[in-house]
């Protein structure tokens, strides 16, 4: 019986622990830590997509929206591909394409090539989204208000 109820509990831990990431995209959970992000589709064609992959291991992809930060800085996501970022001078980067190298995002357009901007991203949806060292580390439910 022992055995049977510690099993039990063990399923349950992590099938919720399986669901954060998706929640916290989803914007109905805790904050989630970000251990990697993976590209997924053909790069040519713009396909592909950003998929944070939570300490839980499981994957989610980037979440929708108009992210912005205190300093004014904005990074626009639409189906998990970074479209556009303006950082906080106002300067826009349309991004063609996503490299990331030792967890490091780098965006290419056709103005060059530029780092993700660090901050604390906030969507209008609540979805707070933190990039450090152009690394995505965290993504979280917070208050729908500034």
């Amino acid at each position: 019986m022992f055995r049977s109820i510690s099993i039990l509990l063990i399923l349950l831990f992590t099938a919720g622990a399986s669901t954060e990431l998706a929640q916290a995209q989803s914007g109905k959970g805790a904050a989630v830590d970000v251990k990697s992000v993976e590209l997924r589709g053909s790069r040519a064609d713009r396909a592909s997509q950003l998929f944070l992959i939570g300490t839980n291991g499981d994957p989610a992809l980037m979440p929708s929206g108009k992210f912005k930060s205190e300093s004014g800085a904005m990074i626009i996501v639409l189906d998990g591909r970074i479209e556009r970022v303006i950082n906080a001078q106002g300067r826009r980067f349309d991004v063609e394409s996503v490299e990331i190298a030792r967890g490091r995002i780098s965006l290419i357009g056709t103005n060059g090539r530029t780092a993700l901007p660090d901050g604390k991203f906030k969507n209008e949806d609540g979805v707070t989204i933190i990039v450090l060292d152009g690394r995505i580390t965290r993504v979280s439910k917070g208050s729908a208000r500034r």
